[in-house]
């Protein structure tokens, strides 16, 4: 199974397991960056971002980032990923993204309307 499908499963799993529940947006933001988080530990990249678990550090750069490192040298960003729950503020975060230099880009939002 290539990265982007895991992280397709990893993002469905979260909505299955949020059936029913009455999550608020700091719980689904924690759900995601912390299961998204582990999913970059299992691949052995450093992983940064804030209010998560399995996390080398707080944000860097982006909402969550896994990092590449060969030794003290940082090789690549392998993922760059931005969330944005205020529909009004989603264009900031993505512009964010058409500049990250990131193997993998990730953009989770909510909309108002279902297309």
């Amino acid at each position: 199974m290539n990265l982007e499908t895991e992280i397709q499963n990893i993002l469905d799993n979260i909505a299955l397991d949020a059936e029913g529940k009455s999550w608020g947006d700091r719980e689904w933001t924690k759900q995601i960056k912390s299961r998204l988080a582990g999913l970059g530990r299992k691949y052995k990249y450093w992983v940064y971002a804030s209010q998560a678990e399995n996390i080398d550090g707080g944000e860097w750069l982006f909402d969550l980032t896994w990092l590449n490192y060969s030794g003290n040298n940082l090789i690549n960003v392998e993922l760059a990923l931005e969330s944005e729950w205020n529909t009004n503020s989603i264009n900031d975060d993505f512009q964010k993204l058409l500049l990250a230099r990131a193997e993998l880009r990730v953009m989770i939002f909510q909309s108002k309307n279902v297309a």
